[in-house]
Order: structure tokens, then sequence, then C-alpha cells
């Protein structure tokens, strides 16, 4: 974890460095940003109607190959016009039609065609993953777009970990004319030098982390003139970059370089998805429930923040006025909100999963929400809604075969002969054993790939006829937003049967206060 050292004259000094101008004015920020959460939950249609409502709505570019494959296979003719009508190239749309689309969707039952793994390994890319990837990120955010109508802004949300898919997706999403871009599980130094270059129709590394080699030795390399000629004669302009960290010292990290981020979103660890690990040498468990424990060093300190001169939003457990109102009072633009957003009618999360826990929360029966030290492959910690069937009940994790058949989340380590292998610790065992992984590593993994396209209703069939199990993240307090937006609403605390969901504009009206 980066640590950073404080001097005792630390604001003093901040004060003298000369600060870029906001790309964005101030007058203009939104008061919300939406979550980017999970594959796809985070969809356009959410996106897209939080824009309408004036706030900036944000798509989740997560493996966003995946969605897009299977949307098509489902018969989607939303993202099927996209690609004929607006994709700027194609031959790549074409293709990927051909591949993919399935007039009226494949029967109920039917495994999806595979989606092929990115690959660092470019004497033999895959351009069919990176021709989803990139197209992946196009159509969600034009069709995002076509929802806000022009009235908010639209940003897509990657994290960092995920090297191999970060420019494509990134790139794609220019060409839809992207807004904003959010990133973080991660330190994202180098993703302003990436949005500028890709702006300037220029060449883009980003460096690859690599098990085992030297640090720099490795970079994911991307050459629009080379790899995408079709596309040089396209505009692209360069979106804002909002950084997401945990503390003010990595965001004075990030300010302090050369072309450093627009702005910050600081993420407290009781946010749903991966949250940053505590910061200290060793890490102290809870004895009970196992979840790592946080400190004070673990909050951001808002003066320093302020002191920094860029807009920042406040996320994790900030779902509410009196919230956006301390925010405020912290010298924040506003809150970036995901949990109330995941259950509202317009998320992509299954739309039986949402009910299932509006109805268990509004009946009095809390949703556990574990901060899981081991569930990612990716070793942050990873919030894990307890749900009876899905992958955080024991028996269905105990009972599913192991296998990564998508490998957004595998490692990349160097082998014997100074090659790039790829394991993931939620693989077969003796594959990642051979691989020279340990058995340590893979205690308590989860296929968070399959898991979390599970969650929005796009699992995997698997050979044996088996259906890919799903998992819920959720921030630390969904049990308060909800049972607070149902009580703004008017609704039964009580209720009985299958209540009716909320909406984007319910949550932004209790939010922003909006009288009832």
């Amino acid at each position: 974890m980066f640590e950073i050292g404080w001097q005792p004259d630390i604001l003093n000094r901040m004060r003298e460095i000369d600060r870029p101008e906001p790309l964005v004015r101030a007058e203009k920020l939104p008061k919300v940003i939406q979550g980017g959460m999970g594959v796809a939950v985070s969809d356009w249609l959410l996106a897209g109607e939080v824009a309408r409502q004036g706030e900036l709505g944000v798509v989740s570019g997560i493996a966003i190959g995946i969605p897009l494959a299977r949307r098509l296979q489902n018969g989607d003719l939303n993202s099927k016009r996209i690609l004929e009508e607006s994709f700027p190239d194609p031959s790549i749309s074409e293709k990927i039609i051909r591949n993919y689309f399935v007039d009226g969707g494949i029967p109920a039952g039917q495994r999806y065609k595979s989606v092929p793994m990115l690959s660092y390994k470019r004497e033999k890319p895959n351009e069919m993953a990176e021709d989803l990837n990139l197209a992946g990120a196009f159509v969600e955010v034009a069709l995002a777009k076509e929802i806000a109508d022009g009235n908010g802004p639209i940003g897509i949300n990657l994290l960092t970990k995920l090297e191999e898919p970060t420019i494509t997706a990134l790139y794609g999403a220019m060409l839809a004319d992207v807004d904003v871009v959010i990133m973080g599980a991660g330190i994202p130094i180098h993703i302003p030098n990436v949005l500028d270059n890709l702006a300037n129709k220029e060449p883009a590394s980003i460096p690859l982390t690599v098990i085992g080699a030297e640090p720099g030795n490795h970079q994911m390399l991307f050459d629009t003139e080379n790899r995408y000629p079709n596309l040089l004669e396209q505009q692209i302009n360069r979106p804002n970059f909002l950084a997401i960290v945990s503390v003010s010292s990595l965001a004075n990290y990030l300010s302090r370089r050369d072309n450093p981020p627009n702005g910050f979103v600081i993420e407290h660890w009781t946010a749903g998805g991966h949250n940053a690990g505590p910061r200290g040498k060793s890490v102290a468990y809870d004895e009970q429930r196992g979840e790592p424990v946080y400190g004070p060093r673990d909050d951001a300190d808002t003066d320093l923040l302020y002191e920094l001169g860029l807009p920042y939003w406040m996320a994790g457990s900030f779902g509410g006025p009196e919230k956006l109102k301390q925010a405020k009072d912290e010298h924040a633009r506003g809150v970036q909100i995901g949990s109330a957003f995941a259950l509202t009618q317009e998320s992509g999360m299954s739309h039986q999963m949402k009910l299932r826990i509006v109805k268990r929360i509004m009946s009095g029966q809390d949703i556990d929400v574990f901060t899981d030290p081991l569930a990612s492959p990716t070793g942050y910690p990873f919030k894990v809604a307890r749900i009876e069937g899905t992958l955080s009940d024991d028996e269905v994790y105990k009972s599913r075969d192991r296998i990564c058949d998508l490998g957004y989340l595998r490692e990349k380590y160097q082998k014997d002969d100074g090659s790039i292998g790829y394991r993931c610790p939620s693989e077969p065992l003796e594959d990642y054993l051979l691989k020279g992984g340990s058995i340590e590593a893979t205690v308590g993994r989860m296929c968070l790939c399959n898991a979390l396209s599970g969650a929005i209703e796009m699992p995997q069939i698997k050979k044996s006829g088996t259906t890919e199990p799903s998992v819920i993240t959720l921030g630390n307090d969904v049990n308060r937003v909800v049972w607070d937006i149902m009580d703004y609403l008017g609704k039964s605390a009580d209720a009985t049967g299958e209540p009716k969901l909320y909406t984007v504009k319910d949550v932004l009206d209790y939010v922003r206060g909006t009288s009832k």
C-alpha cells in the first residue's frame, strides 16, 4: 500500500503550489455523483436517468465487453441500434453483431457464447476481446447520453487494478464523448496522461504489474494509428478525470503531480464494492466477524483536502440530505451515492433481487454487509451482502466448481523463461499451484467476474448445466438509506407483499431535500 509521509509545514507548502484550473466551472459541478457499481449494475439506463435529472450519471465500464456480448445474445435491439447507427467503424460493429447478436434472444437455459480474454501478449492480441471492450464502453455511454438528453453529464467508472481493459475502454467511452472518467481501486497516476494522449491521437501506455518482474519493465501500449486506423478522423474530447481515494495523503500526492486529476471522490471504507485496506503495516481483524479493523488513520482530513484547491465529493455512507449538508460543510462539492441507486427501478441489478432486498429491509430484517478480506482476487477488501442463495452462502460457495473463463481479475506473473503468464486465485487449485501460486492465496476467493455478471441477470450456464451463482455488493448504510427513502416516500415500514421499488427521481428528491 502506498504511504505518504507528512511534514509539519505541509499546509504552507501546498499553498505555494501552482494548481491547474479545473476543467469544469464550479457552478456547473453536480451535487450528486451516482456510483459506478459492479458489472453493469450502473448501466446506461440508470446513469442516463441520473443525468436527465441534472446530476452526474456514471456507467460502469468494468468488464464491459461481457454485458455487450450477452445483451446482444439476448436480442437487445438498443445495443444493436447504437452499433449500427452510431459506432464510427462499421467493420468492427458488423463483426460484433455477426458474432453475437441473436434475433429474439437465445433460448432460456442456453449457454452464452464465450467472450475472449484480454491479454498483454501483444504478439498475439485477441482483436475481438479488444473490440468488445472498446465497443461496450461506447455503447454504454452513447445510450446513457440519449437518456440524459443534454441535461447532465455522463461519466464512466473503471478499476485501476484492471490494467489490460483500461485504455480500450477509455477510448471507446471518449469516442462516445464521455464527460468524466472516475477511477479507484489502485493509484491512477497515469490516467491523466492517457486521456491527453488519446484526445491528441497519440500512442498511450500504462505500466503493468507483473509479479516477479522489475517495476516498469512491462507496459500496456495502445496506438490508434496501428490498431484502429479507421477511427483516426474522429473528433475526441478530453474528459475530466476524478480519482477515487480514501485518504487525504493520496489526494495530496496525486494533486502535486505534473498532470493532476481534475478532482477527487473521497471514498470511506463503508462504501460498497472494493475498499482500500486499513492503513498501517499490520492489519487487525475483528475477532467475531473476521473483518479488517479500520481506525482514525483511515478517515480523510477534509481541511487538508480543501487546501489542495481541487473539487471533491464525499462517498461511503453519504446517501441522505443530512449527509449532503455535512459534505458541503466540509468544503466538498457534494456526495457520491451508490447503494441507494443500486436498488432503484432503473438499475441493472436483477429486478427480483432488488425486490427481495428492499422487502427484507422493510420487514425489519437488515442485510448483513460483510467487509470480506478474501473474496476479491485483487487482494482488496470487498463488500459482500450476505444473502441466501448467492455466493456469500457457504453451501453455494463450496458447491461451485472453480473456473476462470472470463479472466478480468487475473494476475500477471513472470515465468522462468522471462515470458508473462496469467493465473487467478479463483481458478482450479491445481492450475493455480502449477503456475507458482500459493495455496494460501486461494482461501476464500470468489470468482467475481462470473458472480457480478450473475447479479445483472446474465449468468453463464456451465457445461454441466448448472448456473453461475451471483454476488451482491452494497455499502454498510444500505439498511438505513433504504428505510429513510421509503419513509420519505410515505411507504409503510411494515409492508407486506412485494414493495414497489423507488426510482432515481425519488432518491434525488430525497437527497436534495425536495418537499413531498
